[in-house]
């Protein structure tokens, strides 16, 4: 059973997340983390640094926590007012920017203050990353609100332009309509440098240009005629003989085009392409009030390809953002409906259940409670992408039982003989993925059918296939199964469809994969993984963690 300790620890790392979440800045965070990390480690003091400055300070002046982080090292530190202290420090990244330090004097700290001190440190490191993340969204909010207030400042045709925001085509269709307008010249024009080859510019929109014209324009080399030249050098270009220069398009020299002139558009300070105007007026030039013109309309069409990117980039962080919501709580349910299951299982039965049953009904609780606590504390620290981080030396036969355990209580189990087999991989990983593939075969069959569990093993890769009666949702291709948010018409359980996205992004940590098919009302999951096998063993290994070898590149978004 939980030690009153361990009940100790996780109120005091609840309590600390509750306070450190409603914090509104840095420094107010940094305030709230230096009280409270003292207080649950008994200290005397508590000190957060960042670039090698105090950020904040509790229970000492900030003006004698100068030397804190380099005594901190040795775990003794001479400190004004509080004479001479025990310390400790956890970072708060691997770059050793910052960290969390905190002074006692009565006694050093042991191993136990340290666990606890470095989860503290990481909920603060993540909290800090959130904080800076909004700041960083904010600004992209205000740049945007800036943008706003600049067009309502321009003229009444760029005011027209602006009312169509959020249309990016519409918005470079009057641009082009407007330079028509005001400039009084028969051409307009706006290429934007093509995305699948910048060395060639692709014809987005013109005005006073023939459909044959448009279709010989539609894309062509980057340094072509006088926009080209906007593009390379960067700058407002004019061609005041366009018709007898070698730098004009053919086809505009053979309807005689007598003067044109270009401006660049850029993209977040990017040439990205250029607007050019062209007139067949005999002796026509163009004024400086006619040039500035045109550097303001490219400038508009800049900040309209620039804005349309922004406002791509926080919709994406916006869907990022609630993915990731939606992950931690498919990744906290999991673990939680086996525990609740079998401790519904125990408050329910208790007197019907023996007495070593109900103990190892409460082991696996306990288990599965602990299981709770890792994920809490990866998602705090930001490691979502890293569970499975740890190799360790497995039986097979443990690391099957282990995944199923609790689910027998949901569902009748079908399994035979597990090969036998002493492996080095991520167990935890292993465990996770199986775990998720039987709560989906539990969630996707019939009430009191059978989920059969099988377990091969053939040159160095284990297979597990996970069968249940049912079927595959019929709008739903096998690669879409794996996308995020994702659930089936039939679904009996109340998550968010994120369940075979994580178990096949865990898959791919491993090297392995998971395939799905269905025949005859019945799906089938088959999770392979690669493992080394245990030298010269041939019963259940001890079990050891090995530090995994980072890998060489993260695997590739679903």
């Amino acid at each position: 059973m939980p030690q009153p300790s361990e009940h100790r620890r996780v109120r005091q790392i609840a309590d600390f997340l509750a306070a450190v979440s409603a914090g509104a800045d840095e420094a107010t965070t940094a305030r709230t983390v230096a009280g409270l990390t003292a207080d649950a480690l008994g200290a005397d003091a508590g000190v957060v640094l960042i670039d090698g400055r105090t950020l904040a300070a509790a229970g000492l002046p900030e003006d004698a926590v100068g030397g804190v982080l380099a005594a901190a090292a040795s775990g003794l530190a001479d400190v004004p007012g509080l004479g001479r202290c025990h310390t400790a420090a956890a970072p708060l990244d691997d770059a050793g920017a910052g960290a969390l330090v905190v002074l006692r004097r009565l006694r050093a700290f042991d191993a136990t203050d340290a666990d606890l001190l470095r989860t503290m440190a990481g909920m603060l490191a993540s909290t800090l990353r959130d904080i800076r993340r909004r700041g960083e969204e904010r600004g992209l909010r205000e740049a945007l609100e800036e943008r706003g207030r600049l067009l309502e400042r321009l003229s009444p045709i760029v005011r027209s332009i602006s009312r169509r925001t959020g249309d990016l085509q519409g918005v470079l269709d009057a641009i082009t309509e407007g330079a028509r307008d005001l400039l009084g010249d028969s051409v307009v024009g706006l290429r934007l440098l093509d995305p699948d080859d910048p060395g060639f510019v692709v014809l987005v929109s013109a005005r006073g240009v023939s459909e044959e014209g448009a279709q010989q324009l539609r894309r062509g080399a980057v340094s072509a005629g006088v926009g080209g030249r906007a593009v390379l050098e960067d700058r407002l270009v004019v061609i005041e003989d366009y018709s007898g220069s070698e730098q004009g398009l053919p086809f505009f020299r053979g309807e005689r085009l007598q003067t044109a002139m270009a401006a660049p558009v850029h993209e977040d300070g990017r040439v990205v392409g250029s607007l050019t105007v062209g007139s067949h007026e005999p002796g026509r030039r163009f004024s400086p009030q006619e040039r500035e013109a045109l550097l303001a309309f490219a400038e508009h069409a800049s900040l309209a390809l620039t804005d349309a990117k922004r406002h791509q980039a926080m919709r994406e962080a916006q869907l990022a953002r609630d993915a990731f919501l939606a992950m931690v709580s498919h990744e906290l349910k999991t673990p939680l409906t086996v525990m609740m299951g079998t401790l519904r299982t125990i408050e329910s039965r208790f007197d019907a259940i023996p007495a070593q049953l109900r103990t190892e009904l409460l082991a696996s609780a306990f288990e599965r409670g602990r299981q709770l606590e890792r994920l809490i504390d990866q998602l705090l620290q930001g490691a979502r992408a890293e569970l499975a981080s740890f190799l360790e030396e497995a039986w097979l036969p443990d690391l099957v039982a282990g995944a199923l355990r609790g689910f027998e209580y949901s569902r009748r189990l079908v399994h035979g003989a597990v090969p036998e087999v002493a492996l080095v991989t991520d167990a935890a990983a292993v465990r996770g993925v199986l775990s998720t593939l039987l709560e989906n075969a539990v969630a996707h069959s019939p009430t009191g059918t059978d989920v059969t569990v099988e377990v091969e093993v053939t040159d160095r890769v284990a297979q597990v296939r996970v069968r249940n009666a049912g079927a595959l949702p019929a709008a739903l291709g096998p690669e879409e199964l794996f996308a995020p948010l994702q659930r089936g018409p039939d679904a009996a359980s109340s998550g968010v469809g994120l369940g075979l996205y994580i178990a096949n992004r865990l898959a791919v940590s491993l090297g392995g994969s998971i395939d799905v098919r269905a025949t005859d009302g019945t799906v089938e999951f088959t999770f392979s993984f690669p493992y080394q096998p245990v030298a010269h063993r041939t019963g259940r290994p001890e079990r050891r963690r090995r530090p995994r070898p980072a890998p060489a590149a993260p695997p590739p978004e679903p």
